[in-house]
């Protein structure tokens, strides 16, 4: 594994911040670790950079036990903060290339590699702009760039880039498949349940420190009663219909609000086409119908007991 914790705990006075939490990450993986503001996602990144200590637990880096970070261990680790973190009165370049000497001793070597992710990530039109005079996505863009120019074994992207403009982001995330296809391995902390759908190939959902679930989209998906969600254009029913409906076997959740019914079904067979043989039964009109299979909002709804709160950076 290149990253093992096991039964992580961290407090900050009276406040658990990270509570028996485990996780493993895979060579060639792109793991997401999805959780709302304040879940202790930055945290948990915190603890795996030994830049805050934590209270009981143990963590591995390549194997290696934690406790200081060895040099030879900082090299094959890039980190893309949720803050900048890079030289705001340099330029791109600039920045870029101070990064990449920390690593790449051989000055031709780190001219290449600077080169090399100037192109990968279209930054060679602003290469030369001062990093405060770029716009949020493309000062995004730098700081990623900042730490893959050496060519790290593990990314960690601490906030994942969701707040990104969808040219920046596509960006990123194209880069971080190739990377992923090289073998490396990514571990993103995120707030945005579409990030964690679209890049991740696993993911550990947090709540209050706690992992409360882990696996694939659709391991996460299985893992709930949840079958399948209908809604459905109702013209007119009754409170006692909807009642019945709500008794029907393998129903757990019904709503009718502003002509549109709701329905939650456990997983089983045909629920749907009960549904809709009650309505022709009992002589209900219906529109439209839209029917979804479980989503990773659901899974955290049925985890938590809670809606999943959107932090909006």
């Amino acid at each position: 594994m290149v990253v093992s914790v096991k039964k992580l705990m961290k407090r900050y006075g009276n406040y658990q911040v990270i509570d028996q939490l485990s996780i493993e990450v895979g060579t060639g993986e792109i793991f997401g670790v999805l959780g709302p503001t304040g879940s202790g996602k930055t945290t948990l990144v915190q603890c795996l950079l030994a830049l805050v200590s934590y209270d009981k637990g143990n963590i591995k880096l390549f194997e290696e036990k934690l406790t200081t970070l060895k040099n030879d261990v900082k090299k094959k680790i890039g980190v893309c903060f949720q803050e900048n973190a890079v030289f705001e009165t340099l330029t791109v370049y600039d920045n870029i290339y101070y990064f990449a000497k920390l690593y790449l001793k051989n000055k031709t070597k780190t001219e290449q590699a600077v080169d090399s992710i100037l192109e990968a990530l279209g930054l060679n039109e602003v290469k030369k702009v001062y990093y405060y005079k770029l716009d949020e996505g493309r000062q995004k863009l730098c700081n990623f760039a900042c730490a893959i120019v050496h060519n790290p074994e593990l990314i960690i992207l601490d906030g994942g880039v969701s707040n990104c403009e969808p040219k920046m982001k596509h960006r990123i995330y194209e880069k971080l498949r190739e990377l992923k296809n090289e073998g490396k391995t990514i571990l993103l902390t995120t707030h945005s349940i579409d990030e964690a759908e679209e890049i991740c190939d696993k993911i550990a959902i947090m709540d209050k420190g706690r992992i409360v679930a882990s696996g694939t989209k659709q391991e996460l998906k299985k893992s709930i009663s949840l079958g399948e969600r209908s809604r459905i254009r109702v013209y007119h029913i009754t409170e006692k219909q909807v009642e019945q409906i709500r008794l029907m076997p393998g129903v757990f959740y019904v709503e009718y609000r502003d002509e549109i019914l709701t329905v939650k079904s456990k997983r089983g067979r045909n629920n749907l086409l009960h549904l809709l043989k009650y309505f022709k039964d009992n002589e209900i009109a219906f529109g439209e119908i839209v029917s979804e299979l479980p989503t990773l909002d659901d899974v955290y709804w049925e985890m938590t007991g809670k809606e999943f709160e959107r932090g909006k950076k």
